[in-house]
């Protein structure tokens, strides 16, 4: 027999991360305040100036700059692009450089929205930069790229890019008319180094790499950077301040790239999900639903926090009120068998029902398991056939599945085939009313 707690969504993902479950993003460009809002908008109406990379490079970078690139005019000019970054995904990093270069665009360091004591544009960020047609640049960090490859707190590594991924990087940087020297120092440098090259305003201009390099060109503001080298520990405690800054102003979707690094662990030491949870806090005070959940998660679990079953429902109906169809399931079951909260069977119904129109595997278990279990429904074979089928079908290989899967084989032996055939039918002819943002892996974290 099930637990009372397994019936509930413990992991999901989508995207790189894998905690709890993610947004499908996990960049975070930065506007003026002014335009936070609808930045596209702001872009369209010529009143934005200035734009920030600021963080990890990804596909919300990518879709902003696609975005602004339609509305705003061809004789008009381009914002200045501000890069502050430790890199990220290439293949989106160089859709937006070659949208800089065909506006003639202008990239600096830093971003005038915070005040940072390390500021940097290393591995993909430099691809960025390189469609700029101005850059004035104060760092650049270069090494071979790599694909992160992350299941799990204990399961994640890091592998070389493959040959044909390179290749087209450097084909990139060849089309961007870049140093080919650039290439070489790319080679030879290994994923977990870094060859950094910084302005130093105060030394001769010849012989300085970034000057060579075509990444800081004569003429350009002051350097914003300090000229000598830092430790390595302070360029992650830089980066880690950059990832709060940009939380705090409101850029959540910074969130899913910290909580995975807080929780990346080798083998034999404790995962750290003190510190995700810290990062999760800050998420939850804005509603977001990524966070509610997450943070839900860990104090039903007991991970980084003391077990708060109270605690855990409250923050799973904030996300359930928000719209998210597992924290909706989630709030049901709790409604369902009393976990957290009183039991509630009209809320429970409510909740799981919502969550199963979003198209939510793990609902239609739940929907399998109380028509199965006679204390909610009236009694309908053919009904709790058609759940138990959805949810084998669709939900991950786990416990629930496992559950589901004997409850269906119980109703495929005791059904006749008409009814079988009805049941069928009705399976096939189901579609929910909208698809779930967030696809399921795993029922459990495999800690």
């Amino acid at each position: 027999m099930m637990s009372l707690t397994s019936r509930l969504i413990m992991s999901l993902t989508v995207s790189l991360v894998s905690f709890g479950f993610t947004l499908p993003t996990k960049a975070f460009p930065i506007v003026a305040e002014e335009c936070r809002n609808d930045a596209v908008a702001c872009a369209k109406s010529g009143k934005l100036d200035v734009i920030s990379i600021y963080g990890i490079i990804g596909r919300e970078d990518r879709t902003f700059f696609e975005a602004i690139d339609q509305v705003i005019p061809d004789d008009k000019p381009f914002p200045k692009i501000y890069l502050n970054s430790e890199g990220g995904l290439a293949n989106e990093a160089i859709t937006i450089g070659r949208i800089l270069r065909k506006r003639n665009a202008t990239a600096l360091s830093g971003s005038p929205f915070f005040v940072d004591y390390f500021v940097e544009c290393s591995s993909a960020c430099t691809f960025i930069a390189a469609g700029a047609t101005t850059r004035q640049l104060d760092h650049i960090g270069l090494h071979s790229g790599y694909i992160s490859v992350y299941n799990g707190p204990r399961a994640w590594h890091d592998d070389p890019l493959p040959p044909e991924i390179l290749d087209i990087d450097f084909k990139y940087l060849d089309e961007m008319g870049i140093n080919p020297e650039m290439k070489d120092i790319i080679k030879a440098t290994p994923s977990d180094n870094m060859a950094n090259f910084y302005f130093d305003p105060r030394a001769d201009l010849e012989g300085q790499k970034i000057i060579e390099l075509g990444f800081r060109m004569l003429g350009g503001p002051p350097t914003t950077l300090p000229t000598m080298p830092i430790y390595l520990p302070d360029v992650y405690k830089a980066r880690e301040e950059r990832l709060k800054n940009a939380v705090e102003y409101g850029f959540v979707s910074a969130i899913p790239h910290a909580v995975q690094e807080s929780l990346k662990t080798s083998s034999g030491k404790p995962i750290d999900y003190k510190t995700g949870n810290y990062w999760l806090e800050l998420g939850a005070k804005q509603d977001h639903v990524w966070s509610l959940y997450n943070l839900g998660v860990n104090y039903q679990f007991g991970r980084g926090v003391k077990t708060d079953l109270k605690k855990s429902a409250e923050l799973y109906l904030r996300a359930a009120q928000l719209g998210m169809g597992p924290a909706q399931n989630n709030i049901g079951w709790n409604y369902y068998k009393a976990i957290g909260v009183k039991r509630s069977i009209p809320e429970a119904v409510f909740w799981i029902s919502r969550a199963a129109e979003q198209g939510e595997p793990f609902a239609y278990g739940s929907l399998c398991e109380m028509y199965d279990a006679g204390d909610v429904f009236e009694h309908n074979d053919i009904e709790a056939y058609k759940w138990c089928k959805l949810s084998v079908d669709q939900e991950p290989k786990g416990h629930a599945r496992d559950n589901d899967s004997k409850i269906l084989s119980k109703y495929r032996k005791k059904l006749s085939l008409s009814d079988l055939d009805i049941a069928e039918t009705l399976t096939r002819k189901w579609s929910p009313l909208q698809e779930t943002r967030y696809p399921n892996v795993a029922d459990t974290d495999n800690e």
